[in-house]
């Protein structure tokens, strides 16, 4: 323990790390060595300051750390695992403890996300949809005196402004808190966690994206059964199945996909003869679309099918959902 109460057990411990870049025969050849081996070790709630001159390699050491680059030799232990030569897939379950803090913050956050949402994003992974604000109040342990407070001492946050809307010091702290989203999420009492997600959990992962501007999952599902039932009737000539699109949960998206495989089925292969050169007709709000049935099938069913298929998989991994290529092949079959 420090002074002021803080454990200062190791968070991080780099022994010996060393990293030299080659330069070109063109340039004169040889090596730069950026670092020549440095040891750290900076206890929980430490402070370090490397200071140095332009080019003497501090950015280098940063990176080194993060694992941004292959350091030539050294250790590296974070929370006292090493990480000097995990693999990549072995270095995600650590990355939320591993960030950099820009001295920029504009140009490291996304210009067209609320703070609200960039703070979450760090304290609950992929919560874009179910920020609640109080989850902000956490940020204030990570805050330095100075910054903006209002009358009854609570740090003022502008949580529906974008990074351009707020002012320095608010885009600082959204930085901050979005690097430490490890610790921000330990700093949420666990039962008001669980109030936070109450009510939500089931309908939260159907409204999962990897942009704030782009479709959520369950528009992913709405949008490829559509196009596969939709292309179904129209090649067999019958009528289209009408859904509501009233889905908002993982079990009755799943049950939206069985129910348009069941529709499928149900089609008989003799009202198919001839379907290549079957005339389709798309109309939409703005444009019309003719098609021969074969064309119909390879230039618009089928890319927009396997489209809205691949961004749903990229969602539920960006979701923590544990799928792979197999999964994605296969069709979930054992």
């Amino acid at each position: 323990m420090n002074e002021s109460g803080t454990s200062t057990s190791a968070a991080l411990t780099v022994t010996g790390l060393r990293k030299a870049f080659r330069v070109s025969r063109s340039a004169g050849g040889g090596a730069v060595h950026a670092v020549a081996g440095v040891d750290l070790v900076i206890g929980r709630g430490e402070i370090v300051g490397l200071v140095g001159e332009s080019g003497s390699g501090k950015t280098t050491v940063a990176h080194c750390v993060l694992r941004l680059l292959e350091p030539d030799s050294g250790a590296i232990a974070l929370d006292g695992t090493d990480i000097t030569h995990l693999s990549r897939g072995k270095l995600m379950p650590l990355r939320p403890k591993m960030h950099m803090v820009f001295q920029d913050p504009y140009s490291s956050l996304n210009p067209r996300m609320k703070v609200a949402d960039i703070i979450a994003a760090g304290i609950v992974p992929a919560a874009m949809e179910f920020m609640d604000r109080r989850c902000i109040e956490a940020v204030e342990d990570y805050c330095a005196p100075g910054y903006p407070k209002g009358a009854e001492g609570v740090l003022v946050i502008d949580a529906d402004g974008i990074p351009s809307e707020v002012d320095d010091a608010i885009a600082r702290i959204a930085a901050i808190a979005r690097a430490c989203g490890a610790e921000l999420r330990e700093a949420t009492d666990e039962a008001e966690r669980a109030r936070l997600w109450a009510g939500r959990k089931a309908a939260f992962p159907a409204m999962g994206r990897l942009a704030p501007d782009m479709l959520p999952l369950k528009n992913q599902v709405y949008i490829a059964t559509d196009g596969a039932k939709g292309c179904g009737a129209r090649l067999a000539g019958v009528e289209i199945p009408k859904y509501e699109d009233v889905e908002t949960t993982l079990p009755e998206l799943r049950a939206r996909v069985a129910k348009t495989i069941a529709f499928l089925k149900t089609l008989d292969r003799k009202n198919f003869a001839g379907a290549e050169n079957k005339e389709i007709v798309l109309k939409f709000p703005n444009s019309t679309h003719e098609y021969k049935g074969g064309d119909y099938v390879n230039k618009f069913v089928l890319p927009n099918v396997y489209f809205h298929i691949t961004t749903a998989y990229g969602i539920l991994r960006h979701l923590g959902v544990k799928l792979g290529k197999p999964d994605y092949l296969s069709g979930g079959e054992e």
